[in-house]
């Protein structure tokens, strides 16, 4: 089946559009007089209508139950889908780098690992499993076991790679 018009993908929204502050829409939206029209103020900042009127009712749902982190998500201080796929939380990350860098411990991979597990563990046999994480929809059907990816954003986010060893300058002979 041919077409007789060929297919136009919308805008690229780079990934730099997510991180956008929407006090200054939402001020514009509640401030106005007389009030905009979502339309028009969508269409003022460049965004898509239904992403400012969705952001718009979270924003104003927030207010109502005075929700502070509801109200950082709809602002986007906070990415809201950021912990989505964790076993392990931030808090627990937090700890596992505290407890290397109390150690004084040398954080390689099998380290990094030894402690995360152990912090895991102690922290699922005392709380009930986070809501932004996934070991709520697997529960103990997967166990964690830390893989080379938790380790390398460990090692990332929490800095706990050492320097290595840089060699010796080399003096140039003539």
């Amino acid at each position: 089946m041919s077409r007789d018009v060929a297919r136009v993908r919308g805008p690229y929204h780079p990934y730099t559009k997510r991180h956008f502050d929407w006090r200054d829409v939402f001020a514009e939206l509640s401030h106005g007089s007389p009030r905009p029209n979502v339309t028009a103020v969508a269409n003022r900042w460049g965004l898509p209508n239904e992403t400012v009127r969705r952001r718009w009712k979270q924003y104003q749902q927030a207010i109502a139950d005075n929700d502070e982190e509801a109200i950082a998500i709809a602002c986007g201080d906070v990415d809201g889908r950021r912990d989505t796929t964790r076993k392990i939380t931030r808090e627990e990350e937090a700890e596992v780098s505290a407890r290397i860098n109390q150690e004084n411990i040398h954080p390689n991979k099998p380290t990094i690992q030894r402690v995360a597990i152990a912090v895991h563990h102690e922290h699922a046999a005392t709380q009930p499993p986070a809501r932004s994480t996934r070991s709520q929809t697997q529960g103990a059907s997967s166990p964690f076991a830390c893989g080379s990816s938790t380790i390398e954003r460990l090692k990332r986010e929490w800095r706990l790679s050492t320097p290595g060893a840089r060699a010796a300058p080399q003096v140039r002979q003539e």
